[in-house]
């Protein structure tokens, strides 16, 4: 899968590839609230390409709630999935209550 970068700032890279009829793009690095409002944007307009939206989180060393809001409200309004949630994310939306 050949990827081309969405997004990259000292903290956080996203990268968009696809897979067999979805896109898929990838978070490497750390979310948090000075790069989640721009994560935002960049992950709807990557999904604007077509289909479902898998986000892979593979990558992802940290992230604080502002950046578990912008993927917890894609999940929630259906136009994304996450795949690969890391063992500190799981633990934050545990004590959020969150599912994704």
């Amino acid at each position: 899968m050949t990827e081309r970068v969405l997004y990259a700032d000292g903290l956080l890279s996203v990268t968009a590839g696809a897979a067999p009829g979805y896109p898929v793009v990838t978070l490497a690095g750390e979310v948090d609230c000075t790069n989640s409002p721009t994560l935002a944007r960049v992950l709807r307009e990557a999904g604007r390409v077509g289909g479902r939206l898998v986000i892979d989180l593979t990558r992802l060393s940290f992230i604080d709630v502002s950046g578990a809001r912008v993927l917890f409200g894609l999940v929630r309004e259906g136009s994304a999935t996450v795949s690969e949630v890391p063992a500190q994310m799981r633990r934050l939306l545990a004590m959020l209550h969150l599912t994704i």
